[in-house]
Protein backbone atom coordinates (compact mmCIF):
# COMPACT_ATOMS: atom_id res chain seq x y z
CA UNK A 1 0.00 0.00 0.00
CA UNK A 2 2.58 2.52 0.92
CA UNK A 3 4.47 1.89 -3.03
CA UNK A 4 1.03 2.84 -4.04
CA UNK A 5 1.51 -0.36 -6.43
CA UNK A 6 -1.49 -0.07 -9.75
CA UNK A 7 -0.02 -2.53 -11.69
CA UNK A 8 -2.47 -5.55 -12.66
CA UNK A 9 -0.20 -8.53 -11.46
CA UNK A 10 0.46 -6.28 -8.39
CA UNK A 11 -3.44 -6.25 -7.92
CA UNK A 12 -3.66 -10.16 -8.68
CA UNK A 13 -1.62 -10.78 -5.30
CA UNK A 14 -3.15 -8.29 -3.38
CA UNK A 15 -6.16 -10.98 -4.16
CA UNK A 16 -4.22 -14.40 -3.25
CA UNK A 17 -2.94 -12.39 0.09
CA UNK A 18 -6.86 -11.24 0.84
CA UNK A 19 -8.11 -14.62 0.31
CA UNK A 20 -5.61 -16.02 2.67
CA UNK A 21 -6.16 -13.52 5.09
CA UNK A 22 -9.62 -13.42 5.26
CA UNK A 23 -9.26 -16.63 7.53
CA UNK A 24 -7.10 -15.13 9.75
CA UNK A 25 -9.52 -12.22 11.02
CA UNK A 26 -10.96 -13.75 13.76
CA UNK A 27 -7.14 -13.87 15.46
CA UNK A 28 -5.77 -10.85 14.33
CA UNK A 29 -5.11 -7.86 16.99
CA UNK A 30 -6.44 -4.37 16.77
CA UNK A 31 -3.43 -3.74 15.60
CA UNK A 32 -3.53 -5.70 12.66
CA UNK A 33 -7.10 -4.94 11.92
CA UNK A 34 -6.35 -1.22 11.88
CA UNK A 35 -3.13 -1.42 9.64
CA UNK A 36 -4.85 -3.76 7.48
CA UNK A 37 -7.87 -1.82 6.90
CA UNK A 38 -5.90 1.27 6.23
CA UNK A 39 -3.78 -0.66 3.63
CA UNK A 40 -6.66 -1.75 1.38
CA UNK A 41 -8.36 1.90 1.77
CA UNK A 42 -5.27 3.43 0.04
CA UNK A 43 -5.20 0.51 -2.24
CA UNK A 44 -8.55 1.75 -3.25
CA UNK A 45 -10.93 -1.89 -2.40
CA UNK A 46 -13.59 -1.90 -4.63
CA UNK A 47 -15.96 -4.61 -5.60
CA UNK A 48 -13.33 -5.10 -8.52
CA UNK A 49 -11.38 -6.43 -6.19
CA UNK A 50 -14.22 -8.78 -4.41
CA UNK A 51 -11.76 -10.69 -1.96
CA UNK A 52 -10.46 -7.58 -0.89
CA UNK A 53 -13.32 -6.34 -0.46
CA UNK A 54 -14.55 -9.63 1.06
CA UNK A 55 -11.51 -9.15 3.83
CA UNK A 56 -12.05 -5.64 4.44
CA UNK A 57 -16.07 -5.94 5.33
CA UNK A 58 -14.94 -8.76 7.96
CA UNK A 59 -12.41 -7.06 9.36
CA UNK A 60 -14.54 -3.87 9.63
CA UNK A 61 -17.36 -5.98 10.99
CA UNK A 62 -14.47 -7.58 13.69
CA UNK A 63 -13.62 -4.19 14.99
CA UNK A 64 -17.58 -3.20 15.69
CA UNK A 65 -17.40 -5.99 18.15
CA UNK A 66 -15.12 -4.13 20.51
CA UNK A 67 -13.80 -0.63 19.25
CA UNK A 68 -12.79 -0.46 22.50
CA UNK A 69 -10.05 -2.70 22.40
CA UNK A 70 -8.45 -0.37 20.21
CA UNK A 71 -5.63 2.82 20.95
CA UNK A 72 -5.91 6.13 19.52
CA UNK A 73 -3.97 5.93 16.67
CA UNK A 74 -5.84 2.37 15.95
CA UNK A 75 -9.16 3.86 15.75
CA UNK A 76 -7.48 6.88 13.88
CA UNK A 77 -6.35 4.51 11.22
CA UNK A 78 -9.85 2.67 10.77
CA UNK A 79 -11.30 5.82 10.70
CA UNK A 80 -8.98 7.49 8.21
CA UNK A 81 -9.70 4.26 5.54
CA UNK A 82 -13.58 4.92 5.28
CA UNK A 83 -12.91 8.16 4.77
CA UNK A 84 -10.35 7.68 2.30
CA UNK A 85 -13.33 5.26 0.46
CA UNK A 86 -16.01 7.70 1.27
CA UNK A 87 -18.11 5.12 2.84
CA UNK A 88 -20.18 5.95 5.64
CA UNK A 89 -20.22 2.78 8.15
CA UNK A 90 -22.09 1.42 11.17
CA UNK A 91 -17.99 0.43 11.74
CA UNK A 92 -16.73 4.09 11.75
CA UNK A 93 -19.73 5.13 13.70
CA UNK A 94 -18.98 3.10 16.42
CA UNK A 95 -15.79 3.79 16.51
CA UNK A 96 -16.76 7.67 16.67
CA UNK A 97 -19.30 6.91 19.71
CA UNK A 98 -16.22 5.30 21.48
CA UNK A 99 -13.91 8.01 21.41
CA UNK A 100 -16.50 10.64 22.12
CA UNK A 101 -18.93 8.60 24.60
CA UNK A 102 -16.79 5.87 26.35
CA UNK A 103 -14.77 7.39 29.20
CA UNK A 104 -12.14 5.14 28.06
CA UNK A 105 -12.09 6.52 24.85
CA UNK A 106 -12.30 10.64 26.05
CA UNK A 107 -8.91 9.34 28.25
CA UNK A 108 -7.36 8.61 25.47
CA UNK A 109 -7.36 12.57 24.05
CA UNK A 110 -5.42 13.29 26.88
CA UNK A 111 -2.13 11.69 25.69
CA UNK A 112 -2.00 11.63 22.05
CA UNK A 113 0.98 12.54 19.38
CA UNK A 114 0.11 15.87 17.31
CA UNK A 115 -0.03 13.46 14.62
CA UNK A 116 -2.61 11.30 15.31
CA UNK A 117 -5.36 14.60 16.83
CA UNK A 118 -4.44 16.32 13.38
CA UNK A 119 -5.66 12.78 11.48
CA UNK A 120 -8.22 12.23 12.95
CA UNK A 121 -9.72 15.73 12.71
CA UNK A 122 -8.97 15.83 9.11
CA UNK A 123 -10.82 12.45 9.29
CA UNK A 124 -13.87 14.05 11.01
CA UNK A 125 -14.02 16.91 8.42
CA UNK A 126 -14.40 13.97 5.49
CA UNK A 127 -16.67 11.96 7.42
CA UNK A 128 -18.47 15.42 8.04
CA UNK A 129 -20.99 13.80 10.69
CA UNK A 130 -22.33 15.74 13.37
CA UNK A 131 -20.88 12.84 15.25
CA UNK A 132 -17.56 13.87 13.49
CA UNK A 133 -17.91 17.46 14.17
CA UNK A 134 -17.82 16.41 18.00
CA UNK A 135 -15.00 14.00 18.21
CA UNK A 136 -13.03 16.76 16.04
CA UNK A 137 -13.69 19.56 18.56
CA UNK A 138 -12.49 17.21 21.69
CA UNK A 139 -9.78 16.80 19.30
CA UNK A 140 -9.04 20.43 19.34
CA UNK A 141 -9.73 20.83 23.11
CA UNK A 142 -7.38 17.90 23.78
CA UNK A 143 -4.65 20.11 21.53
CA UNK A 144 -5.39 23.33 22.99
CA UNK A 145 -4.68 21.81 26.46
CA UNK A 146 -1.33 20.34 25.61
CA UNK A 147 0.00 23.15 23.92
CA UNK A 148 2.38 20.76 21.66
CA UNK A 149 5.75 22.25 20.85
CA UNK A 150 6.34 20.70 17.70
CA UNK A 151 4.36 20.32 14.66
CA UNK A 152 4.80 20.52 10.69
CA UNK A 153 3.00 21.45 7.87
CA UNK A 154 0.53 18.94 7.43
CA UNK A 155 -0.66 19.23 11.30
CA UNK A 156 -1.57 22.64 11.21
CA UNK A 157 -2.91 22.19 7.16
CA UNK A 158 -5.07 18.85 8.08
CA UNK A 159 -6.46 20.30 11.68
CA UNK A 160 -8.05 23.54 9.79
CA UNK A 161 -9.21 21.55 6.68
CA UNK A 162 -11.11 19.24 9.14
CA UNK A 163 -12.44 22.21 11.42
CA UNK A 164 -13.59 24.11 7.88
CA UNK A 165 -14.93 21.02 6.59
CA UNK A 166 -17.23 20.61 9.37
CA UNK A 167 -18.34 24.37 9.65
CA UNK A 168 -17.10 24.23 12.82
CA UNK A 169 -18.05 27.44 15.27
CA UNK A 170 -17.73 28.51 18.51
CA UNK A 171 -15.04 29.67 21.27
CA UNK A 172 -12.40 26.16 21.23
CA UNK A 173 -12.69 26.72 16.84
CA UNK A 174 -11.09 30.64 17.12
CA UNK A 175 -8.88 29.38 19.58
CA UNK A 176 -7.46 26.34 17.41
CA UNK A 177 -8.10 28.69 14.18
CA UNK A 178 -5.23 31.27 15.96
CA UNK A 179 -3.08 28.09 17.38
CA UNK A 180 -2.96 27.04 13.69
CA UNK A 181 -2.41 30.67 12.01
CA UNK A 182 0.54 31.12 14.78
CA UNK A 183 2.16 28.02 13.91
CA UNK A 184 1.37 27.93 9.93
CA UNK A 185 2.56 31.40 9.04
CA UNK A 186 6.30 30.78 9.63
CA UNK A 187 6.09 27.82 8.07
CA UNK A 188 4.70 28.77 4.86
CA UNK A 189 7.71 28.66 2.80
CA UNK A 190 7.69 25.11 3.58
CA UNK A 191 4.12 24.34 2.72
CA UNK A 192 3.82 22.45 -0.83
CA UNK A 193 1.25 23.60 -3.13
CA UNK A 194 -1.73 21.41 -1.88
CA UNK A 195 -0.88 22.74 1.75
CA UNK A 196 -0.91 26.12 0.50
CA UNK A 197 -4.19 25.62 -0.96
CA UNK A 198 -5.49 24.10 1.88
CA UNK A 199 -4.69 26.22 4.37
CA UNK A 200 -6.20 29.77 3.02
CA UNK A 201 -9.51 27.91 1.76
CA UNK A 202 -9.75 26.79 5.44
CA UNK A 203 -8.99 30.07 6.90
CA UNK A 204 -11.38 31.90 4.29
CA UNK A 205 -14.38 29.22 5.14
CA UNK A 206 -13.51 29.63 9.17
CA UNK A 207 -15.40 32.03 11.25
CA UNK A 208 -13.17 35.11 12.64
CA UNK A 209 -11.75 38.60 12.23
CA UNK A 210 -10.01 39.42 8.88
CA UNK A 211 -6.84 40.46 10.41
CA UNK A 212 -3.21 41.19 9.91
CA UNK A 213 -2.00 37.31 9.87
CA UNK A 214 -5.20 36.04 7.68
CA UNK A 215 -4.25 38.96 5.38
CA UNK A 216 -0.59 38.08 5.49
CA UNK A 217 -1.64 34.20 4.42
CA UNK A 218 -3.58 35.68 1.57
CA UNK A 219 -0.88 37.64 0.50
CA UNK A 220 1.56 34.95 0.78
CA UNK A 221 -0.62 32.52 -1.56
CA UNK A 222 -1.08 34.86 -4.03
CA UNK A 223 2.76 35.29 -4.34
CA UNK A 224 3.66 31.80 -4.34
CA UNK A 225 0.86 31.06 -7.15
CA UNK A 226 2.34 33.55 -8.84
CA UNK A 227 6.23 32.57 -8.38
CA UNK A 228 5.29 28.60 -8.77
CA UNK A 229 1.67 28.62 -11.00
CA UNK A 230 2.86 25.39 -12.62
CA UNK A 231 3.65 23.31 -9.77
CA UNK A 232 0.07 23.41 -9.14
CA UNK A 233 -2.85 21.51 -9.56
CA UNK A 234 -5.89 23.60 -10.97
CA UNK A 235 -8.25 22.87 -8.27
CA UNK A 236 -5.52 24.25 -5.93
CA UNK A 237 -5.20 27.20 -7.97
CA UNK A 238 -8.87 27.73 -7.93
CA UNK A 239 -8.80 27.04 -4.12
CA UNK A 240 -6.08 29.81 -3.85
CA UNK A 241 -8.06 31.82 -5.76
CA UNK A 242 -11.66 31.33 -3.89
CA UNK A 243 -10.12 31.74 -0.84
CA UNK A 244 -8.78 35.11 -1.35
CA UNK A 245 -12.09 36.78 -3.23
CA UNK A 246 -14.04 35.41 -0.17
CA UNK A 247 -11.66 37.27 2.18
CA UNK A 248 -11.88 40.13 0.02
CA UNK A 249 -15.92 39.99 0.29
CA UNK A 250 -15.34 40.08 4.25
CA UNK A 251 -13.26 42.60 4.46
CA UNK A 252 -14.23 45.91 6.03
CA UNK A 253 -10.94 47.38 5.79
CA UNK A 254 -10.80 49.22 2.48
CA UNK A 255 -6.89 49.57 2.20
CA UNK A 256 -6.81 46.06 2.69
CA UNK A 257 -9.51 45.50 0.46
CA UNK A 258 -7.93 47.04 -2.66
CA UNK A 259 -4.49 45.16 -1.96
CA UNK A 260 -5.91 42.29 -1.93
CA UNK A 261 -8.28 42.61 -4.81
CA UNK A 262 -5.54 44.02 -6.92
CA UNK A 263 -3.31 40.72 -6.02
CA UNK A 264 -6.54 38.66 -6.63
CA UNK A 265 -6.92 40.01 -10.27
CA UNK A 266 -3.63 41.08 -11.69
CA UNK A 267 -1.84 37.98 -9.87
CA UNK A 268 -4.23 35.22 -9.51
CA UNK A 269 -6.74 35.34 -12.12
CA UNK A 270 -4.74 35.66 -15.14
CA UNK A 271 -2.97 32.31 -14.39
CA UNK A 272 -6.60 30.73 -13.88
CA UNK A 273 -8.49 31.82 -16.67
CA UNK A 274 -5.41 30.48 -18.22
CA UNK A 275 -5.38 27.39 -16.78
CA UNK A 276 -8.99 26.77 -17.34
CA UNK A 277 -8.78 27.83 -21.07
CA UNK A 278 -5.58 24.65 -21.83
CA UNK A 279 -8.06 21.96 -20.34
CA UNK A 280 -7.48 21.97 -16.50
CA UNK A 281 -9.79 21.10 -13.91
CA UNK A 282 -13.12 20.79 -14.02
CA UNK A 283 -16.82 21.70 -14.40
CA UNK A 284 -16.79 23.08 -10.67
CA UNK A 285 -13.70 24.90 -10.85
CA UNK A 286 -14.86 26.85 -13.53
CA UNK A 287 -18.26 27.47 -11.56
CA UNK A 288 -15.69 28.64 -8.34
CA UNK A 289 -13.43 30.65 -10.50
CA UNK A 290 -16.69 32.16 -11.29
CA UNK A 291 -18.28 32.87 -7.75
CA UNK A 292 -15.31 33.74 -6.92
CA UNK A 293 -15.22 37.24 -9.62
CA UNK A 294 -18.54 37.49 -8.55
CA UNK A 295 -17.88 37.85 -5.11
CA UNK A 296 -15.38 40.66 -5.61
CA UNK A 297 -17.59 42.38 -8.21
CA UNK A 298 -14.75 42.04 -10.73
CA UNK A 299 -14.63 43.61 -13.68
CA UNK A 300 -14.33 41.52 -16.69
CA UNK A 301 -14.41 43.44 -18.96
CA UNK A 302 -12.40 42.74 -22.00
CA UNK A 303 -12.77 38.84 -20.66
CA UNK A 304 -16.13 38.30 -20.94
CA UNK A 305 -16.34 36.13 -24.10
CA UNK A 306 -13.15 33.57 -22.79
CA UNK A 307 -15.12 33.66 -19.08
CA UNK A 308 -18.37 32.63 -20.96
CA UNK A 309 -16.34 29.97 -22.54
CA UNK A 310 -16.10 28.29 -19.42
CA UNK A 311 -19.96 28.00 -18.57
CA UNK A 312 -21.15 24.16 -18.78
CA UNK A 313 -23.72 22.56 -20.94
CA UNK A 314 -25.90 19.74 -21.33
CA UNK A 315 -25.00 17.06 -19.04
CA UNK A 316 -21.88 18.78 -17.60
CA UNK A 317 -24.45 21.48 -15.84
CA UNK A 318 -26.86 19.23 -14.92
CA UNK A 319 -24.49 16.65 -13.06
CA UNK A 320 -23.70 19.73 -10.62
CA UNK A 321 -27.42 20.07 -9.38
CA UNK A 322 -29.44 22.60 -9.11
CA UNK A 323 -27.53 24.72 -6.80
CA UNK A 324 -24.55 25.12 -8.89
CA UNK A 325 -26.45 25.69 -11.77
CA UNK A 326 -28.36 28.39 -9.96
CA UNK A 327 -25.06 29.95 -8.73
CA UNK A 328 -23.46 29.78 -12.40
CA UNK A 329 -26.68 31.56 -13.43
CA UNK A 330 -26.26 33.96 -10.71
CA UNK A 331 -22.20 34.94 -11.97
CA UNK A 332 -22.91 34.95 -15.60
CA UNK A 333 -25.64 37.74 -14.89
CA UNK A 334 -23.48 39.67 -11.65
CA UNK A 335 -20.32 39.75 -14.01
CA UNK A 336 -22.29 40.97 -17.22
CA UNK A 337 -21.23 38.31 -19.45
CA UNK A 338 -22.22 38.48 -23.36
CA UNK A 339 -25.02 37.69 -23.07
CA UNK A 340 -25.79 35.83 -26.71
CA UNK A 341 -23.08 33.92 -25.17
CA UNK A 342 -25.04 32.97 -21.76
CA UNK A 343 -28.66 32.43 -23.23
CA UNK A 344 -28.46 28.67 -23.94
CA UNK A 345 -26.98 27.93 -20.34
CA UNK A 346 -29.61 30.44 -18.36
CA UNK A 347 -31.58 28.33 -19.86
CA UNK A 348 -30.97 25.15 -18.47
CA UNK A 349 -29.59 26.84 -15.22
CA UNK A 350 -33.28 28.13 -14.81
CA UNK A 351 -35.30 24.62 -15.53
CA UNK A 352 -32.51 23.44 -12.73
CA UNK A 353 -32.78 25.71 -10.20
CA UNK A 354 -36.26 26.46 -8.66
CA UNK A 355 -34.64 27.27 -5.66
CA UNK A 356 -32.61 29.86 -6.78
CA UNK A 357 -35.71 30.95 -8.62
CA UNK A 358 -37.94 31.21 -5.61
CA UNK A 359 -34.75 33.45 -3.70
CA UNK A 360 -35.49 35.90 -6.42
CA UNK A 361 -32.14 35.42 -8.38
CA UNK A 362 -34.30 33.73 -11.09
CA UNK A 363 -36.05 36.76 -12.31
CA UNK A 364 -32.68 38.84 -12.40
CA UNK A 365 -31.28 35.80 -14.83
CA UNK A 366 -34.33 35.50 -16.82
CA UNK A 367 -34.33 39.34 -17.56
CA UNK A 368 -30.87 38.96 -18.98
CA UNK A 369 -32.15 36.05 -21.20
CA UNK A 370 -34.84 38.36 -22.61
CA UNK A 371 -33.09 41.65 -23.15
Amino acid sequence: ARLRVEDAESFRAIEVIAKRGSALTHSMTPRDLANSLWALARLQVSPQLPESQRMFEEMAAEVRKDPGRMEFSDATNVLWSFAKLSVQSATSTKVLNFLHTDPAGQKQFQSQELLHSSTLIWVCGTLGTDLALAVALQACEALLASQPQRCGPSDVVNILWGLAHLAARGHIVEQTRQWGLKEGLPMFGRFTTQQVANFVWALSKLDGPVDHQVVEAMTKASSVVEERHAEFQTQELVNVFVAVARTVSRCEQRAVVDNLKLALLQKLSPVVLARLQAGGGHDHDHAEFLRGLRLVNADVTGSGEALAQLLPRGDALRSGGGNRAGSLAWSSFRLDLPRHLCAPMLAEALALSPEWIRQGHGSAVASVMMA
